[in-house]
């Protein structure tokens, strides 16, 4: 399915299995960015409507230790795919445990909670790119 020109590229996506995380996150990109969050709580989902259009997305920002399949992993998938598409691991496992599981080169880690400053960076950097 192709997206007219208007849509396209214009919503985060935003992977969490935190709602509160992912309502918090998802705030932040519609307040500091105005684009849109499409929000899921389970990376399994996340992938499928990536699937379906990967180009509505200007930028993936993902949770790591989520059951089924863990932020990395999801990742590594969508980078396959959108090798260009930026991307943050912020999470609230430490730098150690992220190093390990080879994150996309095109990847930031920011850990929760205090990346915050950092990420709405990261938001309107992207935006305004």
């Amino acid at each position: 399915m192709t997206l007219p020109a208007a849509s396209c590229r214009n919503e985060v996506l935003v992977v969490d299995d935190n709602p509160a995380i992912l309502h918090l996150v998802a705030r932040l990109v519609r307040s500091v960015a105005s684009l849109s969050a499409r929000c899921f709580e389970s990376p399994a989902a996340a992938l499928r409507a990536f699937g379906d259009d990967s180009q509505r997305f200007r930028m993936i920002i993902s949770d790591f230790d989520m059951p089924g399949m863990n932020g990395a992993e999801l990742l590594r998938e969508i980078a396959r795919r959108r090798p260009e598409l930026p991307m943050v691991l912020f999470s609230g496992s430490t730098e150690e445990e992220i190093v390990s599981s080879r994150l996309p080169s095109q990847c930031r880690f920011l850990s929760k909670p205090g990346g915050i400053k950092k990420l709405i960076e990261m938001i309107q950097a992207v935006a305004a790119g």
